[in-house]
């Protein structure tokens, strides 16, 4: 016999709901890296993003990328994991995105993300414990940078968000750690990427020419500068960034016209995520699902009302599946 609507609804509204935390699958020790974590956060504040312009998050962004890689790159090694790098997210899902929150693009943290990529929760937690002295040794040596107005040294990257999606999944079965970090912000005024984005004649392709980017006007310290590839002449926009001709359009980064950059002193806010590989290939291998599954759980959020039954079972479906296909991975990566 089919499921009513209430009867879909309410078990919908149910797999939404905060679950409490599953400590079970946590020895002492990792319970302890979480809430060392979490007391530390205590001290800390997520502001929101430097600007809340979609044109200028890109400028920042497509800058931030260079620098973050940097960080991802270090901390994949230091922790023996695998780097997956990421494009920066993509016009269209940052507008999509952006109806989510009050604040609109300045609440999203995810424009520059990354991934370090384990096999199992052993070896996450091995990375996560060391996470604060190792932003400590990095900040100290490579973004420790001067305010010109403050007259302070200011320590960098900053950890301001963690969310531990193994003690409390997704309603899909998605687990993962979320990290978020403030990264230094630049001198924006000096930087426009009007003047760096440039068309390849040659290469057919839209590229970014770094050698006209002056990372120490930008204020950023020597040691880091050292680390970003300015041996590359140019970076191919597409494969780096993930962003075609029409993507950089949308946010007017190449038009003729200019605007003055407007942002405030808050750092950038880039995405870390520690993922276990068999988890992090569910999601690769079910895109298209996953892609489906966003689509209808937003409009279950913001148009209940105007959702189809239909909808409504499929949306019931997808979410049994994805959690049919995490948990068996969740389950061969716990044997591991």
């Amino acid at each position: 016999m089919p499921m009513s609507r209430n009867k879909m609804i309410e078990e919908l509204k149910a797999l939404f709901q905060q679950v409490s935390p599953d400590t079970a699958s946590f020895d002492d020790q990792q319970l302890k890296i979480q809430t060392d974590l979490k007391e530390f956060l205590k001290t800390q504040k997520l502001n929101l993003q430097p600007s809340g312009n979609l044109r200028e998050l890109f400028v920042g962004g497509m800058v931030t990328k260079l620098v973050f890689d940097v960080l991802l790159r270090a901390y994949a090694k230091h922790t023996r994991g695998l780097v997956i790098e990421a494009p920066i997210k993509l016009p269209d899902r940052l507008l999509e995105k952006a109806e989510d929150y009050p604040e609109g693009f300045a609440s999203i943290m995810d424009i520059v993300r990354g991934s370090v990529g384990f096999e199992n929760l052993k070896e996450i937690y091995n990375a996560l414990g060391d996470l604060l002295k190792f932003l400590s040794s990095f900040g100290i040596v490579i973004h420790k940078i001067v305010d010109a107005e403050l007259h302070d040294a200011i320590e960098y990257p900053i950890l301001v968000k963690y969310k531990d999606r193994f003690l409390v999944p997704m309603p899909t079965g998605y687990r993962d750690v979320l990290l978020v970090f403030e990264i230094p912000h630049f001198k924006w005024e000096r930087l426009d990427l009007n003047d760096l984005v440039f068309y390849h004649e040659k290469k057919g392709k839209l590229m970014l020419d770094l050698t006209r980017v002056d990372f120490r006007a930008l204020g950023l310290v020597e040691e880091i500068v050292k680390l970003i590839p300015q041996n590359l002449a140019a970076i191919d926009v597409k494969s780096y960034y993930g962003l075609s001709e029409e993507d950089l359009l949308k946010v007017g980064l190449l038009s003729n016209h200019k605007t003055n950059l407007s942002f405030n002193s808050n750092g950038f806010k880039v995405e870390l995520r520690l993922q276990i590989m068999a988890l992090f290939e569910v999601g690769s291998e079910h895109h298209d699902t996953y892609k489906r599954y966003r689509t209808l759980e937003k409009n279950f959020r913001l148009n209940l009302k105007s959702m189809k039954d239909a909808d409504l079972e499929e949306l019931l479906s997808l979410i049994k599946l994805l959690q049919k296909y995490h948990d068996e991975a969740w389950e061969r990566t716990k044997r591991s």
